[in-house]
């Protein structure tokens, strides 16, 4: 097998798994393709969690995406901070 199409095939490959461990629903739309690391794909799909559980940037600067495994986590620490901050 030629080297290029090999690496283009693992690639290609581990793109799939990043999407497969982080975003197995396809519940946020990310290019897969467009990232060459997982920091580059987790860096966007953080964002798009941001987005959808805090509209309004409340937590923002208060409450890291990135230290959440999963979408459900985050969003519970951003309701929980945003009732906090009502009181």
């Amino acid at each position: 097998m030629d080297e290029t199409l090999l690496a283009a095939y693992v690639l290609m490959h581990n793109q799939d798994e990043r999407e497969k461990k982080y975003n197995p629903d396809h519940e946020f739309d990310v290019d897969k393709r467009a990232h060459w690391t997982d920091k580059g794909y987790l860096n966007e799909l953080h964002a798009k969690w941001s987005a959808a559980a805090d509209p309004r940037g409340l937590a923002d600067f208060h409450i890291e995406p990135s230290d959440y495994k999963d979408y459900e986590s985050y969003k519970k620490a951003v309701d929980e901070y945003v009732e906090r901050i009502k009181r």
